[in-house]
């Protein structure tokens, strides 16, 4: 049993080491990742006009030379 304590500790300090070594940026983007109402929007708009995934009021938001 104790064996497994120890490398459970390993296991979190290699986490600990590894998120510091990320960059503050990175790690507040992974943290608190954008919406993804808001991510999808930034795609570019072909994508999203192919993309089933997006509700058709995202679609509306498309500019009028696609149609």
């Amino acid at each position: 049993m104790s064996e497994d304590k120890a490398s459970k500790k390993q296991e979190n300090s290699s986490t600990e080491s590894s998120s510091e070594q990320l960059r503050p940026e990175l790690l507040d983007m992974i943290k608190h990742p954008p919406r993804i109402d808001d991510a999808m929007r930034d795609l570019p708009v072909e994508e999203r006009v192919s993309n089933p995934a997006m509700a058709p009021e995202m679609l509306d938001d498309r500019p009028q030379d696609l149609g």
